[in-house]
């Protein structure tokens, strides 16, 4: 079973998702912050994790850089409300990151769903 970290500051946004992706028979877990999201994947096999890019505290941009080596892998996707932000250069040469953003609030889950997959398949 494919174990899916979700990092958003937002409850409703973690709830959708976590809906989501627990209908698709995805293992869930949930954090409100990249400090809690940190002390999850200390605990538990991630294989995914989806983070929310503007957070207070540590951003997701900043999360991924901190641990990408250290959680061999694990993929990730970052969703985020800014319609400005691109990838920075330094997280799109990860070949574990999505080049993709997600915009929230995301209308097609699905497309989330084969990004995971297409990411999973290639690391």
């Amino acid at each position: 079973m494919t174990r899916i970290l979700i990092i958003d500051d937002d409850p409703t946004i973690r709830f959708s998702l976590s809906s989501h992706f627990s209908d698709y028979d995805y293992e869930v877990y949930e954090a409100d912050d990249a400090s809690e999201g940190l002390e999850i994947m200390e605990k538990e096999k991630v294989d995914a994790v989806i983070v929310d890019l503007r957070m207070p505290g540590i951003s997701g941009d900043q999360f991924i850089r901190n641990i990408y080596e250290t959680y061999e892998g694990t993929v990730f996707l970052i969703h985020t409300g800014s319609t400005e932000f691109t990838l920075p250069d330094e997280l799109a040469e990860y070949d574990r990151v999505s080049n993709r953003v997600f915009l929230k609030p995301v209308f097609d889950l699905e497309e989330m769903n084969r990004e995971i997959e297409t990411l999973l398949k290639k690391g």
